[in-house]
């Protein structure tokens, strides 16, 4: 492969390099014979004089690459043309440029995709090292789009500092793309853009009226289209503040069948209601001498020597001889040997009374005098257990055992649970309460089954929404919150009712709203408002 295949710059001829401190240089030049002037476009051949353009270019093999471009001036032939002499020009490098015109690109790509230290460190990795300030100067300098006018347009705001200020978002919902920012919330700043781009036909946004009111005021011809998830975040709002009003009822029926509810908790954890399950005490470990003993006893019976059965067994005579002489086999005192078969009687006593709880009895002993650590407090007290038959609560079964307590559900898990089917709720408890609930308070019932039908609506995209409304407001219940609702909805019910009907929807929108919180924070908040629209419009990812 030559060297011009490899630069892959067509119009420059690369007649001479070398190689020296890690650094390529290369010298080109233009083969042409003339040029054109580009004021007049009078093609001409004679030479006015000669410079070098000196140009940085894309890395070889992590080497940098420095371009010597021999350039050549020539005269004008037209003497009408007020430019007398003009330079040779190539349409991989820009007039003016240090830098070729595919480095520039990838430079700007980086500037608008990053910060300014994030940029600065990727170049010096590609080997086009550049100074923080280049990075941001490179973003300033972007140029931006020219704004187009959408066929269909979604509306969102953003946050500048979240509860303080706000801008407004616009993308086009059919290519899925940023054409602006706009540096506040407020309908006016809407407005003004919306008067200079006529032709719009679908809006779609969430529930601001600002939005609604301005759209309607500039465009009343465009169709507007409410967010779906909005609509159901408008219900879970309303039904929140709903359940808040009626908690007072809600706890009155629920402690009439307090009852009820602890019997099925105390069947969910597998707990009978008039005993405890008790642990199986564990066989304790017995002396390793035992087995020795007990076998010397029935080689005694059976008339072996005493030196045999040493040598049998592997001990010594003098031990067989020991063992003869006795009935039982003694315990053996460890030097840790403590004072706790004083309190035998008072430990079976406290075991019939107090059970499990095996701490207590030893801080007790403790106080009266036992002078041993805890863990052999646990022994014995385990061994007096399988001595004298006495079997104590399990622990596990202890703390598994439901108290008499059901914790009451708030109101905006109650938001979520009113609009599910009984068998889709997880937890028991919930069940078993929604069920008690829905049977005790038609209120509740009629409430149910509106989320559902609202839901269904929201999901399947069909379904008469006005309908809903006037149910809703005509209720003879109060309905706090869902009657709010209501009315909210039917001064929006054009957009509502297009949500259901249409595909449109804010999904999109909230999405480029999360891409500018991470541009904002490459940004750290100190670039201007300007920066960010060049940003979030020309930046790939974000």
């Amino acid at each position: 492969m030559r060297i011009n295949q490899l630069l892959n710059l067509p119009k420059i001829k690369i007649y001479k390099s070398h190689y020296r401190d890690s650094k390529l240089t290369l010298y080109g030049l233009i083969p042409l014979k003339g040029a054109r002037c580009p004021h007049c476009k009078v093609y001409s051949k004679q030479i006015h004089d000669r410079y070098e353009r000196h140009l940085n270019d894309l890395s070889v093999l992590e080497h940098p690459v420095h371009l010597i471009l021999r350039t050549r001036k020539f005269k004008c032939k037209n003497n009408g043309c007020p430019r007398k002499v003009f330079s040779e020009q190539t349409p991989e490098i820009s007039r003016y440029a240090r830098r070729t015109n595919r480095l520039d690109k990838i430079i700007d790509t980086i500037a608008l995709e990053t910060n300014a230290h994030q940029g600065k460190i990727i170049t010096k990795l590609v080997s086009v090292p550049l100074s923080r300030s280049t990075m941001l100067r490179k973003a300033h300098h972007s140029y931006l789009p020219t704004v187009y006018t959408p066929r269909v347009l979604g509306v969102d705001d953003w946050a500048f500092r979240k509860g303080v200020n706000y801008g407004t978002v616009l993308v086009d919902m059919e290519t899925s793309r940023v054409i602006d920012l706009l540096p506040s919330r407020e309908g006016s700043q809407l407005k003004k853009w919306l008067a200079k781009h006529p032709g719009i036909e679908i809006v779609t946004r969430d529930r601001a009226s600002s939005y609604a009111s301005a759209v309607k005021e500039i465009h009343p011809e465009a169709h507007q289209v409410a967010d779906r998830f909005h609509l159901l975040m408008n219900l879970s709002d309303a039904l929140t503040l709903y359940f808040k009003s009626v908690s007072g009822k809600i706890k009155t029926i629920l402690n009439t069948h307090k009852e009820k509810l602890l019997d099925h908790k105390r069947q969910q954890t597998d707990l009978p209601k008039t005993q405890i399950i008790v642990s199986q005490n564990k066989p304790l470990t017995t002396d390793p001498r035992q087995a020795v003993f007990q076998k010397v006893k029935e080689l005694q019976q059976q008339k072996y020597p005493a030196r045999k059965i040493a040598r049998e067994l592997g001990i010594s005579r003098n031990t067989v001889w020991t063992y003869s002489k006795l009935e039982h086999l003694p315990p053996r005192i460890h030097r840790n040997a403590t004072n706790i078969d004083l309190f035998t009687g008072f430990i079976v006593n406290e075991l019939q009374q107090k059970g499990y709880l095996i701490k207590e009895i030893i801080q007790k002993i403790k106080s009266l005098g036992y002078d041993g650590s805890q863990t052999q407090a646990y022994h014995h007290i385990n061994k007096i257990k399988q001595e004298k038959g006495i079997k104590t609560p399990d622990l596990r079964a202890v703390y598994n055992e439901p108290l008499a307590y059901i914790k009451p559900i708030s109101a905006t898990k109650m938001s979520m649970l009113i609009g599910e089917e009984l068998s889709q709720i997880k937890d028991s408890t919930q069940r078993k309460c929604m069920n008690i609930l829905l049977k005790e308070s038609r209120e509740l019932l009629i409430v149910s089954r509106l989320v559902k039908l609202f839901r269904a609506m929201i999901k399947n995209r069909k379904g008469n929404m006005k309908r809903w409304i006037d149910f809703v407001q005509k209720s003879r219940y109060k309905l706090s919150g869902l009657k709010s609702l209501a009315r909210g909805l039917k001064n929006d019910l054009a957009a509502v009712t297009n949500a259901i009907k249409w595909s449109w929807n804010n999904g999109p929108v909230e999405g480029h709203v999360n891409r500018i919180k991470n541009i904002k924070r490459q940004m750290y908040g100190r670039a201007s408002f300007e920066l960010l629209r060049k940003k979030v419009i020309l930046s790939q990812t974000g």
